[in-house]
């Protein structure tokens, strides 16, 4: 058994500094890293709320695209639907009068 003398208690207190010493440089490493992790962190939420943002708006617009296809095929529907009787009341005129039509 170790006799508890002066250089004992000095050799283990040396050991243990060393030890802390190496913990204390593994510390500062790791918030090093760390704080670096967290700096790309924040960096990426900030790109990844602008492409949410782009998207949102983009998002937006395909919807004022789509709404606007969906009147544009409604007044086309009505206009062809209007000039398919325009032409059935030409063609009853024409026929009442006595005129031959011809299509061209």
């Amino acid at each position: 058994m170790a006799q508890l003398t002066k250089e004992y208690f000095d050799k283990n207190l040396r050991q243990t500094n060393k030890t802390l010493d190496r913990v204390a440089k593994t510390l500062d490493r790791t918030v090093a890293l760390l704080t670096h992790v967290a700096e790309k962190t924040d960096h990426l939420t900030e790109k990844v709320d602008h492409i949410e943002e782009v998207v949102d708006d983009h998002t937006k617009t395909l919807d004022a695209i789509l709404k606007n296809s969906k009147d544009w095929n409604t007044e086309a529907e009505a206009l062809r639907s209007a000039i398919r009787r325009h032409e059935e009341w030409i063609t009853q005129i024409a026929n009442k009068v006595g005129i031959k039509l011809s299509e061209q």
